[in-house]
């Protein structure tokens, strides 16, 4: 299931609460999408425990169960930090050759394949999407690096 669109999430909170005398703002609606979660099911917790005890077993569930199982990763803390890597550079030109060298220079030893294909991993889970360069002239073609974004800024 994708996370709720703001609109989406604005109709949701409105159905939910049109009796209500507590409405929301707008920029308080968008503060709780931004910093919850936009996971349908988190838009009905009350409490950030709640939230993130929720987020936390969504993201073991999709490591262990999704990415780990079906792509057989055994490393399971390399996985989490090439992941809080990526959550925490959002919109940023990313490379598994920069993640490779950045991790092996902090003395965690990993190929460029092997970020390669856990980042791919991350992708393909839905956790992340990847946006393809489209300023391409010439020999930048050749040139690496992506911008990559988190499907839900709440994980």
């Amino acid at each position: 299931m994708l996370p709720f669109s703001f609109k989406e999430y604005c109709d949701w909170y409105e159905e939910r609460d049109e009796s209500s005398l507590n409405l929301k703002t707008k920029e308080d609606l968008y503060n709780d999408y931004v910093y919850k979660s936009s996971l349908p099911y988190v838009s009905g917790l009350k409490t950030n425990q709640e939230v993130k005890q929720f987020l936390d077993g969504v993201c073991d569930s999709i490591y262990i169960k999704d990415v780990m199982t079906r792509k057989k990763i055994t490393d399971i803390a390399t996985l989490q930090n090439i992941s809080k890597f990526m959550f925490d550079n959002g919109g940023n030109i990313s490379s598994s050759n920069n993640i490779a060298e950045t991790m092996t220079s902090n003395g965690k030893d990993i190929s460029y394949h092997t970020a390669h294909k856990y980042l791919s991993a991350l992708t393909e889970a839905f956790l992340f999407y990847k946006c393809e360069r489209y300023d391409i002239k010439g020999k930048e073609i050749l040139k690496t690096g992506e911008n990559y974004y988190a499907t839900d800024i709440g994980m």
